[in-house]
């Protein structure tokens, strides 16, 4: 039992490491380094704001009992870790991104040529959907439970691969039109889509996918490997169809108001 709670609360100190860095990395970027950048940029409250509550929401994904149950006993919490950090966490790390900053990183020679690539909307949707069934295949599952190494890099690339996805969307530049709300309904959809195959191999699969959540103690009564297996597809579409119906909802919106006002 003490071993149990010990590793409730324990998270890894790579994990804290990286918090930590992250951090203290954005304090100097947007602190002394606004300075050297755009000393003619104020400092944005509201956006350190928006990236401390996106800050709170990694600590609470990765660096909580979420982790670690997640881990070693349930898919579905599992699942929901994935979840917050591919929707819950990324929109808050974009707002919290100033405009001089993300000028500076797409006009940067080398990086922004990078960053042009992966954030086009074809691109961005291929390489979110594909991290998303690769790092769910079985093999390369299993191995990121065995390897902290590989669960960080796998945790890191979800990360990226959501930003990147939701830039099209939410991405903010001085010198780049926002894509049309009616193009952004379209790209919801693909992206949405795109995850039904995934989706239907992990909900309606006859058996266990994850021979680590198989030989698991039952952490829920009741709850069986392929049950909790179950639960972890449904949660993962849930939320996807909740994020489209909300951003059909928004872009719609906008989109007849802009039309309004042309009219």
């Amino acid at each position: 039992m003490r071993e149990f709670f010990s590793g409730l609360f324990t998270p890894d100190p790579g994990v804290v490491d990286g918090l930590l860095a992250l951090a203290v990395l954005y304090a100097l970027v947007v602190g002394p380094g606004r300075k050297i950048l755009a000393p003619d940029e104020p400092f944005e409250k509201k956006r350190a704001i928006y990236f401390g509550i996106g800050f709170l929401i990694l600590v609470g994904a990765v660096a909580t009992p979420i982790d670690h149950i997640g881990e070693t006993y349930l898919f579905s919490v599992h699942m929901l870790q994935h979840v917050i950090l591919m929707a819950v966490l990324p929109p808050f790390l974009i707002h919290g991104t100033p405009v001089w900053l993300s000028d500076f990183l797409f006009r940067t020679e080398g990086l922004g040529k990078v960053l042009r690539f992966f954030v086009h909307p074809v691109v961005a949707c291929i390489s979110f959907n594909a991290a998303l069934i690769i790092w769910h295949v079985p093999a390369f599952y299993e191995l990121a439970l065995r390897d902290s190494f590989v669960h960080l890099l796998e945790h890191v690339s979800f990360v990226v691969v959501s930003i990147f996805m939701y830039w099209p969307l939410l991405g903010r530049r001085s010198d780049v039109e926002p894509m049309h709300n009616g193009l952004k309904i379209l790209y919801i959809l693909a992206v949405g889509l795109a995850q039904l195959p995934l989706f239907g191999v992990i909900t309606f699969s006859p058996s266990v996918l994850y021979p680590a959540y198989e030989k698991a103690p039952r952490y829920i009564e009741g709850l069986t490997a392929h049950g909790d297996q179950v639960l972890g597809g449904v949660i993962m579409k849930l939320v996807a169809v909740i994020y489209m119906m909300a951003g059909f909802v928004v872009y719609f919106y906008r989109w007849y108001r802009t039309e309004q006002e042309r009219a």
